[in-house]
């Protein structure tokens, strides 16, 4: 792993405060002990490693603690041993605790990695943002609404405008056509949307401006259908799903120029979060996940992607965090590449089932 022992500093902070706060504390003691010489810089990067030391082996530990504090051999070996400690007494705890998103800010040669599907990140929420100048204008469009890291949008959705979907619309995928326009008559019988025929510009500027949820299920992004200019001027809603391939692809155009994608427009338009395919994806395969992801995300009974009949045993679990659901998602796949795919760029979002309300979730340092 390129990575070694640094691969801990890309996991999120722990959401158990108390858990947190006791293997810092145990980390704090030693640092007292030993006359309190650590910076603050060097406490903070021990404090991921021992959050993170699960994932480590004992050499990746020693040689982490030894980049941080290259200069005080004494303090390395007993810091050492707290940590294969807390290694020994919170692994368990460790392995399956929640974790705050990680939002990641990836060089234009690192694009095309899944990062998302790395064992240390594989269940944890993980979005993507081109730059920290998207990020804060994301930030700043939703602050008015963040409350202790969340950005709540007070409003209850009418059934009708949850979602807009376009499923087909070139006419040329008659599996996904007929899979797709079932399971949502079923599963979704309140939602709107068109099937098997091309979207005007004014129903996509309805769909995008409208319904908090823009299901997208044809060949690329949709935006062909719109040009990139209209986008741009809009205030669209919340989220896109887009299972077309490449929908969430960037080009690179080599030399000095950024980067560009389709899925841009959909940030600079102020979407919270967009979800879409990093390269080609076989149709099959989005079919599962575009169901997977209503079944889990959204509020309702479940429907079986098989059979499209109700899951009454109650063995169906729902999660309202949009990127923690799509861990389920990325796991219902055939082949790995198409699960592998399967990214979000955005701020995290959280659903509230019972009332429909959206929230905007951003890490603790917002």
């Amino acid at each position: 792993m390129c990575f070694k022992e640094w691969i801990v500093l890309l996991l999120g902070s722990l959401y158990d405060s108390e858990l947190q706060n006791e293997i810092r504390s145990i980390v704090d003691n030693v640092n007292e002990l030993s006359g309190g010489c650590m910076s603050d810089r060097q406490r903070y990067l021990i404090y991921l490693v021992a959050e993170g030391c699960c994932h480590l082996s004992e050499n990746e530990i020693n040689s982490a603690l030894d980049g941080i504090l290259p200069d005080n051999k004494s303090e390395r070996k007993v810091l050492f041993q707290a940590i294969l400690e807390i290694k020994s007494t919170f692994t368990g705890k460790l392995m399956t605790a929640k974790r705050y998103p990680l939002i990641l800010i990836l060089d234009e040669h690192f694009e095309v990695i899944p990062w998302e599907c790395m064992p240390i990140l594989r269940r944890h929420p993980v979005s993507r943002v081109v730059s920290l100048h998207f990020l804060y204008a994301l930030f700043k469009l939703h602050q008015p609404h963040i409350r202790n890291g969340l950005s709540i949008l007070f409003r209850e959705i009418a059934d009708n405008d949850i979602c807009y979907y376009i499923i087909n619309p070139d006419g040329d995928l008659p599996s996904v056509e007929e899979k797709l326009a079932k399971f949502l008559k079923i599963r979704l019988p309140h939602w709107v949307g068109i099937v098997g025929q091309k979207p005007t510009e004014e129903q996509l500027i309805e769909a995008l401006t409208t319904k908090n949820t823009f299901v997208y299920c044809g060949h690329g992004s949709g935006c062909q259908y719109m040009s990139m200019e209209v986008i741009q001027k809009l205030k669209v809603r919340p989220v896109q799903m887009l299972y077309g391939c490449c929908s969430a692809g960037l080009k690179d155009h080599g030399g000095i120029v950024e980067m560009t994608g389709d899925v841009l427009q959909y940030t600079i338009a102020g979407s919270g979060c967009t979800l879409g395919m990093l390269w080609s994806v076989m149709s099959n395969d989005t079919d599962k996940m575009t169901m997977v992801l209503a079944n889990t995300w959204l509020p309702g009974k479940p429907v079986d992607i098989n059979t499209f009949e109700e899951i009454k045993d109650g063995s169906k679990s729902q999660e309202p965090e949009l990127l923690r659901a799509m861990k389920e998602v990325r796991d219902c796949v055939g082949l790995f590449s198409n699960g592998a795919a399967f990214i979000a760029r955005g701020i995290p979002i959280v659903l509230v089932c019972f009332t429909y309300v959206f929230y905007f979730s951003c890490n603790r340092g917002m």
